[in-house]
């Protein structure tokens, strides 16, 4: 099941159980930023992994996860996806990993993110990886309509790539 905290108990108890299982927490000292949004994937009552949404500027977001192996389903990743670039309307959404980080990195570009360039010392102890996606890019949810018009008398609609 897909889960949305609405609760900000729900809010903190996801956010530190997603930082618990990164190798490099989302803020300094461990400690939740806000605001953020979490969804989660939850089974029995358990936790089995989660995305958190940070930084949102109106047009992009932040996304950072973690999870159980198997935890990410088709279903689970049109939900992901859908909140920031259906619900939230972004642009595009960005990750940033440690550049150490090669399983997080293969499942960035495994998901579709774009490697966009590198911040020497973002990390304590290292350098982050920026990876970015944009709507159009976005193979897991639905494109974006770019026009509807009359075809042949019927409606027809021109979907963006």
């Amino acid at each position: 099941m897909i889960f949305r905290a609405e609760a900000w108990g729900d809010k903190v108890r996801l956010v530190t159980w997603v930082q618990e299982r990164m190798t490099h927490p989302l803020a300094a000292g461990g400690g939740a930023m806000a605001p953020f949004e979490v969804i989660a994937v939850v089974k029995d009552a358990e936790i089995k992994g989660a995305f958190v949404y940070t930084n949102y500027t109106g047009t992009s977001v932040d996304m950072h996860a973690a999870g159980e192996a198997g935890w990410l389903t088709k279903q689970s990743l049109r939900g992901f996806f859908d909140f920031p670039f259906v619900q939230l309307k972004c642009r595009r959404v960005t990750a940033m990993v440690h550049r150490k980080n090669k399983r997080a990195r293969d499942a960035c570009e495994r998901l579709g993110f774009r490697f966009e360039g590198v911040c020497r010392h973002w990390y304590l102890n290292g350098d982050g990886i920026i990876y970015g996606m944009t709507r159009g890019d976005c193979r897991w949810i639905e494109p974006a309509p770019v026009s509807r018009h009359k075809l042949n008398g019927r409606e027809a609609t021109t979907w963006a790539s």
